[in-house]
């Protein structure tokens, strides 16, 4: 399926810029149109804020700054598109940024989040924006890290294949990025370095669309998620291809997994898909 209209999340942290830019550069390559989505948590009422009159002043005040970053932002992004080619728009909105992107994103092909900043112990043991949305995110989704190495996504691709659902269903939400990309490796953690069936069943498919496709086999580490974070630094790719929550959601938030791993220790942009 052709990459349309491509929605890219602003939250107001160290991850947007690069977002944007992977975002921008997405719907430039595939001439798609760009929505631009500023949501913000609404605002938590101090504990020290107490009575129903300072009540209503905070929350004025909260909602009047809230406003100002609004117009503030929208005028950045006005004289950075200026004459630019394409379509974009820009909406702004508060509450809880998952739910409300989830349901943006039903209306269109790819969404674009950056990585979520931890800021206290509770943060690093919940799910981020970006974990929500690889489950419940309504369409493909990429996460962008705070720093990565370049913003021009795309032209060299990395699949982190293994025979499972999550995976194919990855790969098939990818189609239109890997049809565009110059060079795909299609990676497999697996301590035979034979091809098995189904990874020469997905090699078919791959050229069947077209794709010159590497294989490459490592037996891994033990840590999955480091070993295809190192293949994808070997091959020099500039996007990951994985299927996310290959175990159970819960059961990667207590103990890890692959999933969270490359979402703590990632320097290029993944799409995941589940």
């Amino acid at each position: 399926m052709a990459i349309k209209t491509v929605l890219v999340h602003l939250a107001g942290e160290t991850s947007d810029k690069p977002a944007l830019a992977v975002a921008t550069h997405l719907a430039r390559t595939h001439k798609a149109h760009l929505k631009v989505d500023h949501i913000e948590e609404s605002a938590d009422m101090p504990a020290q804020v107490i009575g129903r009159s300072a009540s209503f002043v905070y929350l004025d005040h909260a909602k009047s700054a809230r406003q100002d970053r609004d117009k503030t932002l929208k005028a950045q992004l006005d004289a950075q598109f200026a004459g630019a080619k394409g379509s974009w728009e820009w909406t702004a909105a508060e509450g809880d940024p998952a739910a409300v992107l989830a349901a943006e994103a039903r209306a269109a092909d790819l969404l674009v989040v950056g990585q979520s900043e931890p800021h206290n112990i509770e943060d690093y043991l919940s799910e981020s924006v970006a974990e929500k949305l690889s489950v419940g995110g309504g369409c493909p989704v990429i996460v962008v890290p705070a720093a990565p190495r370049r913003t021009e996504a795309g032209r060299r691709i990395m699949i982190a294949w293994k025979n499972s659902q999550a995976a194919a269903r990855a790969v098939r939400d990818a189609m239109s990025l890997l049809e565009a990309a110059e060079h795909v490796v299609l990676f497999t953690i697996a301590a035979d370095p034979q091809i098995s069936p189904a990874d020469a069943a997905m090699m078919a498919h791959l050229q069947r669309h077209g794709l010159r496709i590497e294989r490459q086999t490592d037996p891994g580490s033990g840590n999955d998620g480091k070993t295809i974070l190192d293949q994808a630094h070997k091959h020099d790719c500039d996007l990951l291809i994985m299927g996310a929550y290959d175990h159970s959601r819960l059961r990667e938030l207590v103990l890890g997994g692959v999933t969270r791993y490359v979402l703590r220790h990632f320097d290029i942009p993944v799409l995941f898909s589940h």
